[in-house]
């Protein structure tokens, strides 16, 4: 093999190991965002759902308060 042949290749591996370490590091940022964006997905579902049940529990009372008892009933 000559040394221009060997230069190319040297220069295309080179270059090939630098596009993957781009890729790897990518790759490790976008799981790293998605593995937090799934842990705020799951503190606002979290959040969500205990709003829902003080919510219900607001509304359950809101109709105690307001439901006119008639007299006679029990």
């Amino acid at each position: 093999m000559d040394e221009q042949a060997q230069q190319a290749f040297s220069l295309t591996i080179e270059d090939l190991t630098g596009q993957l370490a781009t890729a790897l590091t990518t790759k490790n940022l976008l799981m790293i965002q998605l593995s937090e964006s799934e842990q705020i997905k799951q503190s606002l579902m979290d959040s969500n759902q205990y709003l829902q049940a003080r919510v219900d529990e607001l509304e359950a009372l809101l109709d105690e308060t307001t439901t006119p008892t008639q007299e006679g009933e029990e």
